[in-house]
């Protein structure tokens, strides 16, 4: 009787966790049908207004975000000097030169960071929803929204910064070939960092 309470125990455990998977599945549908932000979380040159994730804000998921000048600004000096042929690097290291603070938790900027925003759709506007990661692999759940976030380059800077060819360009300026084993093991001294070179 044990041994049978136990597993009558982990179906309904199991029934009751399939059902609150779905509740949530069906909010975000949703949301998604009614055109309103699905998540709090948004780009580091946006913010995002209060109560525009519950159901009583208006249908504009565009018009939830507010755009942050400076930030969004040098969004758009990251791509006007990638265009310009100015590799990831060299563009962290000249903001750490400048004494621009970098966006979140991160003691300065990295040109890991750099590469994520110049590859980021959302500077144009778009959102690819991904369902929740199990195992560690994110997969995308549907097709991407376009103009969900108010957008900061246009889609000329943004495809020509993301072109292969270009990527090419940049890859060739590379000043060291080498491959630094002990990559993401070791910390800068000085700002806490991970060390590259």
């Amino acid at each position: 009787m044990t041994v049978l309470a136990m597993i009558f125990e982990s179906f309904r455990g199991f029934a009751e966790s399939q059902a609150k998977s779905e509740r949530v599945a069906d909010a975000w549908a949703r949301k998604r049908e009614r055109g309103m932000p699905m998540t709090r979380k948004c780009p580091g040159w946006l913010t995002i207004d209060a109560g525009a994730t519950s159901y009583r804000s208006p249908a504009n998921t565009a018009a939830s975000y507010t755009v942050i000048p400076e930030r969004a600004g040098l969004v758009r000096r990251i791509f006007a000097l990638t265009n310009a042929g100015i590799g990831k690097a060299t563009i962290a290291r000249t903001f750490n030169q400048e004494g621009i603070p970098a966006w979140g938790s991160g003691r300065g900027w990295h040109a890991s960071y750099i590469q994520k925003i110049v590859r980021n759709p959302a500077v144009i506007g778009e959102f690819q929803p991904h369902t929740n990661p199990k195992a560690g692999v994110r997969r995308p759940a549907g097709e991407p929204i376009a103009d969900y976030f108010p957008a900061v380059v246009s889609v000329e800077e943004y495809e020509r910064a993301n072109s292969p060819r270009h990527a090419r360009v940049l890859a060739q300026q590379s000043p060291n070939p080498l491959v630094n084993l002990l990559t993401g093991l070791t910390q800068c001294t000085s700002c806490g960092g991970p060390m590259t070179m």
